[in-house]
C-alpha cells in the first residue's frame, strides 16, 4: 500500500532553503569555474603577448637575409647580362627565385602567428585537427634555415603518417623556437661538425617529435627555470620561446620538456595528441 507522507509547514521550508541552497551553490561552483577558466585564458595571453615580439624577431631577421642575398643576386644577374655570362645568368635567376619564395613563407609564417594571437584572444580554439608533422617538421626546417646555415647542419628523420590533432601552426612555431634555441647554444659560427637532428616516431595515443643537437648543454643554473619566461642564457634572448611553446602545446591537449642535456648535447621532446579525425 502506498503511505502518504505529510509534510509540515516548517519541513516545506527547510526543503525550499536547501533547495535554493544547492541551486545557489551549483551556479557559484560553475561562475567559479568559468572565472577559473577566464583567468587561466588570460595568464595564457600574458605569455603569449611577451612572446609575440619574440616571435616575430626570427622571420623578420630571416626576411631581412633573404632580401639582402636577393639584392646581391639581382646585381650579379644584371652585370652578367651586360657581360654576355648566360651561363651563369639562369643560376643567378634561380637563387633569386629560392630568395623570394623564402621571403614569401616567412611573411606566411608572421600572418599565421598574428591570425592565432587574434584567435586565442577571443577565446576560440581549433577543434577536429588533423595536421601533417612530417609536413610541419620541413616548414619548421626551412623557416629556421636561413638563420641556421651558419650555425648547424640540420637532419629530419619523419615518416609520411603521422596526424597530429595539435594544429600544423602550434607546432611550427614550438620547432623554430627549438631550432634556433640549438642553433645559438653552438659557441662558434662556423657550421662545421654542428648538428641538430630532428625525429618524429609515433608512440602510443601521441607522437613524439626530438630536437637534439650535439651542442655545449643547457648552463645547469637555468635548467631549472627553463620553462619560465625570460629564463635564458643567451645575451640577447628573452628566454620566451620555450616557456610559449610548452603553453600552446599544453592548450593543444600535448606538452614539451627537456629530456636531456649536458657537454654531449641537448635533447628536447614535443609530445603530440594523435589525430583520430579521418
Amino acid at each position: 500500500m502506498l503511505k502518504v507522507v505529510h509534510w509540515s509547514k516548517e519541513e516545506e521550508e527547510v526543503t525550499r532553503d536547501l533547495g535554493g541552497k544547492n541551486g545557489r551553490d551549483e551556479g557559484q561552483a560553475s561562475e567559479i569555474e568559468s572565472e577559473k577558466e577566464r583567468l587561466e585564458r588570460l595568464s595564457l595571453m600574458a605569455t603569449i603577448s611577451a612572446g609575440l615580439a619574440h616571435d616575430l624577431t626570427p622571420p623578420l631577421a630571416a626576411i631581412t637575409l633573404q632580401l639582402r642575398a636577393l639584392a646581391r643576386q639581382v646585381n650579379l644577374a644584371e652585370e652578367l647580362a651586360q657581360n654576355g655570362g648566360n651561363g651563369k645568368l639562369s643560376a643567378a635567376f634561380d637563387a633569386c627565385r629560392s630568395s623570394l619564395v623564402s621571403v614569401g613563407e616567412q611573411a606566411e609564417f608572421m600572418r599565421n602567428l598574428l591570425r592565432d594571437f587574434i584567435r586565442i584572444s577571443a577565446g576560440k580554439g581549433k577543434g577536429g585537427q588533423r595536421s601533417d608533422v612530417r609536413g610541419a617538421v620541413q616548414a619548421a626546417v626551412r623557416l629556421s634555415r636561413p638563420l641556421l646555415r651558419d650555425h648547424a647542419t640540420i637532419e629530419v628523420a619523419a615518416p609520411g603518417d603521422l596526424y597530429s590533432r595539435v594544429d600544423e601552426e602550434t607546432i611550427v612555431r614550438t620547432l623554430v623556437h627549438l631550432l634556433l634555441n640549438a642553433g645559438d647554444a653552438f659557441p662558434i659560427v662556423a657550421n662545421v661538425g654542428n648538428r641538430i637532428r630532428v625525429t618524429a616516431k609515433p608512440a602510443g595515443d601521441e607522437i613524439q617529435i626530438e630536437v637534439t643537437d650535439n651542442g655545449p648543454g643547457v648552463p645547469p643554473e637555468v635548467v631549472p627555470r627553463l620553462f619560465e619566461p625570460f629564463a635564458t642564457s643567451k645575451r640577447r634572448g628573452l628566454g620566451l620561446g620555450l616557456a610559449v611553446g610548452r603553453a600552446l602545446l599544453r592548450r593543444a591537449g600535448g606538452d614539451l620538456e627537456l629530456v636531456s642535456t649536458g657537454r654531449l648535447g641537448t635533447t628536447f621532446l614535443a609530445r603530440l595528441p594523435v589525430s583520430t579525425v579521418d
